[in-house]
C-alpha cells in the first residue's frame, strides 16, 4: 500500500512539472538578499535558473548552494542568472547567503507566491502539526521567460552539472538529444568579461551586472 502511494506522488509530482513546461513566466517582483527586488519581466533577454528549497542548513539544500556557487562563472558565461528560493526571512536568507558567500542572491518567498505558482509548496507533518515548505526543485527559464526545463527532488550529486549542460543547449539552440560542450568554472579565466555589450540589452545589463557580481 505504501509503495502506491509512493507511486501516486511521483506520478503527481511527474504531471505538475509537464504542466508547467512551455508556460509563460508572470509578472513577479521578488524581496531578495542584499536589498534586491527582483523583477523577473526585467530578466527578458537573460536565461534564468531558479532553484528553490525547503530549510537553508539542511545537508543537500547546502551542497546545491555551495555547487551553483562553485559553477557559477559557467552560469555568467552564458549570461544565465541563478536565484535560490525559500519560505524564509530575509534575515534568515541573508544569514544564509552570507555563511556560504554565494554569489547569487536568495529570494525570501514569505507570501509563498513564487511557490504556489511553481507548484513547489507542500506540506509536511511535524509533531503532529502541518507545516508548509517546498519541494526541492530546479526551474531553467528560457530569454523569453518560458519555462525550458524542470527537476523535481534532484539527486544532490551532479545536480547543477546537468543543470549547467541543459542551460548550455538552451543557449545555443539545441534539442536534448545532443550535446552542447559544456564550459566548467575551471575553464574560465577570471577576469575574462561576461556580459556581452548589446544595445537591446544596454539598460538591463546595468541592473545584471549588480546581481552577477552580488
Amino acid at each position: 500500500m505504501q509503495d502506491a502511494t509512493i507511486q501516486e506522488e511521483m506520478t503527481f509530482e511527474s504531471d505538475a512539472a509537464s504542466q508547467l513546461l512551455g508556460k509563460q513566466l508572470p509578472s513577479f517582483t521578488a524581496t531578495a538578499t542584499n536589498n534586491f527586488d527582483i523583477d523577473f519581466t526585467r530578466l527578458q533577454g537573460y536565461q534564468t535558473v531558479v532553484f528553490f528549497y525547503p530549510q537553508s542548513g539542511l545537508p543537500g539544500v547546502t551542497q546545491i548552494a555551495k555547487d551553483f556557487a562553485e559553477h557559477y562563472a559557467s552560469f555568467k558565461q552564458i549570461k544565465t542568472c541563478v536565484f535560490g528560493v525559500s519560505l524564509e526571512s530575509l534575515e534568515t536568507s541573508q544569514a544564509f547567503k552570507d555563511q556560504l558567500e554565494l554569489p547569487f542572491q536568495l529570494i525570501a518567498d514569505t507570501d509563498s507566491e513564487l511557490a504556489q505558482w511553481f507548484n513547489t509548496l507542500t506540506e509536511r507533518t511535524i509533531f503532529g502539526d502541518p507545516i508548509k515548505t517546498l519541494e526541492q526543485s530546479t526551474f531553467l527559464i528560457n530569454a523569453e521567460g518560458v519555462i525550458s526545463d524542470v527537476w523535481r527532488n534532484p539527486e544532490v550529486r551532479g545536480h547543477v552539472e546537468d543543470v549547467i549542460e541543459a542551460a548550455h543547449r538552451l543557449s545555443e539552440g539545441l534539442s536534448d538529444d545532443t550535446s552542447a560542450p559544456v564550459t566548467t568554472a575551471e575553464d574560465i579565466e577570471a577576469d575574462k568579461p561576461v556580459l556581452e555589450e548589446s544595445e537591446a540589452h544596454t539598460e538591463l545589463k546595468a541592473d545584471l551586472a549588480d546581481l552577477f557580481e552580488a
